[in-house]
């Protein structure tokens, strides 16, 4: 029986910090894993994406800070890594890397390696809130072997924060389209959703819900002077919140769809409104297809523009300038027929969310922790 890797997520769900777990689980084969997660959790989900050998949810895993249940997790925790014989614990998610991350340190001899996907500190949190978690992941660096961050810039904050940058190993997240799946892109989309094809298409894509800031669309568009027709690409808590706040806007709500990267390549901008992130991979598959973004600077942005993508960034929650981003003339040479079929590449390097890097970063990881 091989060894086994012990995953601790907060919850699982669809979203980027989720497929980190995926991507670990891919590169380091030669390893069982078993994966833990909180109540809020998509368990059938989990096991249909990543098919771990085993998989465990804790109740008293949650989100918000609840001391009893988050002293009855790390003891949870604990024993099953005492018992589990684990060669490693890979922590993933803010709350789920601090309990994780403490269990471990509580079991003699088992290395721990914190996955970053974006930071719970810095700009675009509450200042007080903001304090608190820079300081309690200073103070976590001590029961932490080693990191994988997103990104750059994201390895940088964390740096900053007093964490050795030599703990710190930047692997991206999953395996980057290069291409969309169907031709025509843009066609495609004005005929599925009845879209006039002399406008210009915005898309946001990714999940509907107050993390992503989307609830700030209305305030946006109320700004903007250029005629869009909005697309909204994706699913979550909040869309119902949204679609009454857009009744009388020109916008679509497609639901989830199974090849993000057709929208985004068929649109004429991406609109991304999250105030924290820590690589958006909706901002790199616009990078790789050659959509112009509009964002704020969190983390990711300034790093995939010197990537090659092409992105217009407004300060913090300054709509205005969000909006003159939106009304400079859309560039439409991104759904010109030469550049979608790579005659004329779009110069984007996406050569680090290779699955071959992916691999062997997590590989040079394990060796890096002693597996």
């Amino acid at each position: 029986m091989p060894p086994a890797i012990l995953h601790v997520a907060t919850r699982y769900l669809r979203g980027g910090s989720e497929r980190r777990i995926s991507d670990a689980v891919d590169a380091l084969d030669q390893y069982d894993h078993d994966v833990v997660v909180g109540s809020d959790s998509d368990v059938d989900l989990l096991i249909a994406l990543v098919g771990p050998r085993r998989v465990f949810q804790i109740p008293t895993l949650v989100r918000p800070i609840r001391p009893h249940k988050d002293l009855i997790t790390v003891s949870r925790l604990r024993r099953l890594i005492s018992r589990g014989a684990y060669a490693a614990v890979f922590t993933h998610q803010s709350k789920g890397g601090m309990l994780g991350r403490m269990a471990t340190g509580l079991v003699p001899g088992v290395p721990v390696v914190h996955s970053l996907s974006s930071a719970s500190f810095g700009p675009g949190y509450s200042g007080a809130m903001s304090t608190v978690q820079a300081s309690l992941e200073k103070w976590m660096d001590r029961f932490t072997d080693a990191y994988t961050a997103v990104g750059s810039d994201l390895a940088e904050r964390f740096v900053s924060n007093g964490v050795s940058r030599e703990k710190i190993t930047v692997i991206r997240s999953g395996a980057l389209p290069q291409d969309p799946t169907m031709p025509d892109p843009r066609g495609r989309l004005v005929a599925t959703y009845d879209l006039d094809p002399h406008r210009p298409i915005l898309a946001l894509v990714g999940t509907i819900d107050d993390r992503k800031n989307i609830m700030a669309l209305p305030q946006v568009l109320a700004l903007v002077a250029t005629d869009y027709q909005v697309l909204v690409v994706g699913d979550g808590y909040r869309r119902a919140d949204l679609e009454r706040e857009m009744a009388n806007w020109d916008v679509t709500f497609t639901g989830h769809v199974r090849n993000a990267v057709d929208y985004i390549a068929g649109a004429d901008r991406l609109l991304l409104l999250s105030r924290t992130e820590g690589l958006p991979q909706v901002l790199a598959q616009s990078g790789a297809v050659g959509t112009e973004f509009v964002s704020y600077p969190v983390d990711g942005s300034t790093e995939l523009r010197e990537l090659g993508a092409r992105g217009r960034i407004a300060p913090l929650d300054d709509l205005d300038a969000l909006a003159r981003c939106l009304d400079i003339p859309v560039d439409r040479r991104s759904h010109e027929p030469a550049v979608m079929e790579n005659s004329d590449p779009v110069l984007f390097d996406s050569s680090s969310w290779d699955p071959e890097e992916i691999r062997k970063g997590y590989q040079r990881l394990a060796g890096w922790v002693g597996l």
